[in-house]
């Protein structure tokens, strides 16, 4: 593959133009993508500029590098697909690699990007299947990874510019898919109907736009795109329809200049963007709409689910502060729909939280050990706060008259008492994460109340700073309680399912409800 020579010159601009900040790159190195003054640099580097073209070189930053030089490095995003084993770094080939790499004999995605680097004048290139050792059939090895993956996201945010091979599904397809040619602009027409009346008909031809194919090109569903692409400053999308620029500060493309929809994109969702404002606001809404985004996304490994996002939460403590583990920011605890929401394969949607019923009771309400890693017992994944915990008794089974919604899953819903001398009711919502995890019995269910969700009807959500205790006895309100479904896991619980109720108009009804979950808290641990 050549680019054309003007086609060229246009990426080098581009790129050199935004790393410069000039013209409308002013803002793109503030807030979210704030480069730090001496990043570390990845441990490995592709080395593409030897003497010989046909090969490429692996080295370690620390060892064949200049002390506090920082190289400036490209990034990769693609789908491994199943040919991408060539590719891999093991502790068998590491050392010949260390000495050169014949690129003929990795995937065609990876040569193309080699290419391409070379094309743009860098030096180096950052791949996670050369630079990261893997483990193999012969020799399961971890070690490197598991030091690596928690880096990953650091090493995306610092890169020049991100290669995304947006189209292909398997790396054996390679960078530069084909495009429609579209050598001759498109323009409306105007043909003459009725030459008397002086009655025209316009005619205009169809023109694809690169965001109608966006969500469903096969690196959208990749778990790991989403960390990649949020972090990176700047990304060069080879898509099905055309080869798009986008940065903070402009997406465009050469086929279709500034002319872009690109609304569905995870970039200009506004996320990021979102990221660099107040705490609370990075927190209970860009965070939880990535999650929610990211629930959908697919893994080969699912125990990559919350390293493939630890890079995010990284970024996100370093702007803005706090204490994050495992998916959970401690700062908002009641606004996660499980602990953690990575345990169970689901779409997840959050509920923005009013006030919460979550306590910390002890300075550490996460685990010691905070690494992403290895999560395989409970010790290493247990939350400690205090909560109301209240026992429902059910006294039947759920039946087909009582679901109300299958959008996802079954939604039930049926007359609750809380308290067995108690004669109010209410209308509870129950919905379990998967059938399986209905229980058998019914006698006695396990809740753990997370916080209220208040809307008012003339000032519509009530955010945790507008929220007061008045709040909650005002009749202009409509106020629903939030809580995950339990079961006894040993010494610990787990989450099943959740369920939600509308608290009652009622004064004293809402009074009562109150004192009843202020009189039921407990500490709990949850896995």
């Amino acid at each position: 593959m050549a680019l054309e020579p003007d086609l060229k010159e246009e990426l080098r601009d581009q790129i050199h133009d935004c790393i410069n900040k000039r013209g409308v790159h002013q803002e793109c190195d503030v807030g979210w993508f704030r480069q730090d003054l001496k990043p570390n640099p990845p441990t490995r580097l592709i080395d593409v500029d030897t003497n010989d073209p046909s090969i490429v070189r692996l080295i370690v930053t620390a060892e064949d590098l200049q002390k506090d030089f920082i190289p400036k490095y490209l990034t990769l995003s693609y789908c491994w697909g199943s040919t991408n084993g060539h590719a891999k770094t093991t502790r068998a080939t590491i050392a010949a690699r260390r000495e050169g790499i014949a690129v003929h004999s990795l995937p065609k995605t990876i040569q193309d990007a080699i290419q391409l680097t070379r094309l743009l004048k860098f030096r180096y290139l950052w791949i996670d299947a050369i630079c990261i050792i893997q483990s193999d059939l012969d020799d399961v090895y971890l070690d490197d990874w598991n030091t690596e993956a928690p880096r990953i996201g650091s090493y995306y945010l610092h890169s020049k510019c991100l290669i995304s091979a947006s189209a292909a599904s398997d790396s054996s397809q390679g960078l530069f898919v084909k495009q429609n040619a579209r050598k001759y602009p498109l323009r409306t027409c105007a043909l003459a109907f009725k030459n008397e009346k002086q009655e025209y008909i316009c005619l205009s031809v169809p023109r694809p736009s690169p965001s109608e194919d966006w969500p469903a090109e096969p690196l959208r569903s990749r778990g790991w795109c989403l960390q990649e692409a949020v972090l990176s400053p700047r990304i060069l999308h080879w898509s099905k329809h055309a080869l798009i620029w986008q940065c903070h500060g402009t997406t465009k493309s050469p086929t279709y200049g500034n002319d872009l929809n690109t609304a569905r994109d995870i970039r200009t969702s506004q996320s990021h963007i979102s990221f660099a404002q107040e705490p609370d606001h990075a927190m209970a809404i860009a965070w939880t709409e990535l999650i929610s985004r990211y629930s959908k996304m697919h893994f080969t490994f699912e125990t990559d689910r919350l390293v493939a996002i630890q890079g995010l939460a990284n970024r996100l403590v370093d702007l803005h502060g706090g204490e994050y583990f495992a998916g959970v920011f401690r700062s908002h605890l009641a606004g996660v729909p499980t602990w953690s929401w990575a345990t169970r394969c689901l779409n997840i949607w959050f509920l923005p939280v009013s006030h919460s019923f979550i306590r910390s009771t002890k300075p550490n309400v996460f685990p010691y050990n905070r690494s992403p890693i290895n999560l395989d017992t409970p010790e290493k994944r247990a939350l400690r706060f205090e909560a109301p915990l209240l026992n429902i008794n059910l006294g039947r089974p759920f039946t087909e008259t009582d679901i109300v919604s299958t959008v996802q899953r079954p939604v039930f819903s049926c007359h609750v008492s809380f308290t067995e001398d108690s004669e109010d009711e209410y209308v509870v919502n129950f919905e379990y994460d998967a059938e399986r995890l209905m229980p058998e019995r019914f006698d006695m269910l396990e809740v753990l109340f997370l916080g209220l969700h208040v809307l008012h009807k003339l000032r519509g959500y009530i955010s945790p700073s507008e929220f007061e205790e008045s709040t909650v006895i005002d009749p202009d309100t409509i106020v629903s309680c939030e809580g995950i479904l339990l079961r006894k896991a040993g010494q610990y619980y787990e989450r099943i399912g959740r369920l939600d109720f509308d608290m009652p108009k009622n004064y004293k009804r809402r009074i009562s409800l109150k004192k009843l979950m202020d009189s039921n808290r407990k500490n709990v641990c949850l896995i």
